[in-house]
């Protein structure tokens, strides 16, 4: 069985949420694990506390304690050098992974001979959880997807840690780190799929870096998309250089005019017909190789 490490940093959660997503972790049937929390705001000593005492009575706990805030991607990256299984598993410090997550994601990678296995998602807020998202789960239509938007939740990666290896971990892209390491890893040659039934809760957190940063993360994922569609790695300088051009702040000025004439949340309102009719499409051609498969 391998080893799989549990990757997390934590910054300013509560510690009602924090516990949640450690005992989903810890409660996985899948028992091969070593969990590396690295805690980002090392000022929240109610969380300190807590992260202190649930690795003294569970070894597979592995602390990283920051001295200052360095952010998530210096956070995770940092992360990266305390794991040391074969395979490493990605969480939030406010989701809930099912039980059965990493047991699932396993299996699949093993079957289909997969570098990076995503996940569906339910979103909750408070009490209430919403329905599953639709997720593309196929090799095929993950990477068609790409060409426009992320295919893989991040906090429900499961990663080959040769991947993270071979690419020197997470760049540092405010908001867009995970869709710009996707990018990366598959122009690299890196297999992504997806499993198509919910594995963790995602918790719908207005002081989420997608909520906060919205236009950014938006204006900057249109950018690199275009990069990829073109089978490109845009290097550091080339993105600094468009978040400091005139064209960037056109880009969010539009962005904002849209949100505000069409009265819905930007990040559901902002796919282009085109884009719309695209997805559909892959969509509708992952259910049928789906179809094909199951003959």
């Amino acid at each position: 069985m391998d080893l799989v490490s549990v990757l997390m940093s934590t910054y300013k959660e509560p510690v009602s949420w924090i516990e949640k997503s450690v005992e989903s972790i810890l409660s996985q049937t899948y028992t091969n694990i070593e969990y590396v929390i690295v805690i980002d705001d090392p000022t929240n000593k109610e969380v300190v506390d807590f992260l202190n005492r649930k690795e003294e009575s569970d070894s597979r706990i592995v602390l990283v304690k920051n001295e200052k805030n360095i952010g998530l991607v210096d956070s995770l990256n940092k992360g990266l050098e305390y794991c040391s299984g074969s395979y490493i598993a990605r969480m939030d410090a406010d989701d809930i992974s099912m039980q059965n997550r990493i047991e699932k994601q396993m299996e699949l990678a093993k079957k289909e001979c997969a570098d990076i296995v995503g996940a569906n998602t339910q979103t909750f807020f408070k009490e209430k959880i919403s329905k599953e998202k639709i997720i593309y789960s196929s090799a095929w239509a993950c990477r068609r997807v790409l060409r426009w938007i992320s295919c893989c939740p991040h906090p429900t990666w499961l990663v080959k840690k040769e991947i993270y290896a071979r690419l020197n971990g997470y760049r540092s892209i405010m908001a867009c780190e995970d869709y710009d390491f996707l990018i990366r890893a598959s122009i690299a040659g890196a297999k992504i799929i997806n499993c198509p039934e919910p594995l963790l809760l995602y918790r719908d957190n207005l002081d989420s870096i997608s909520h906060t940063n919205n236009y950014h993360q938006l204006a900057t994922a249109e950018f690199l998309a275009k990069g990829y569609r073109n089978r490109h790695v845009l290097s550091l300088e080339e993105i600094n250089g468009f978040l400091n051009s005139q064209h960037y702040e056109n880009k969010i000025m539009s962005l904002k005019l849209y949100d505000q004439e069409h009265k819905k949340n930007i990040q559901r309102g902002i796919s282009l017909m085109i884009r719309n009719k695209y997805i559909a499409l892959v969509k509708y051609c992952d259910y049928a190789i789906g179809k094909l498969r199951r003959k």
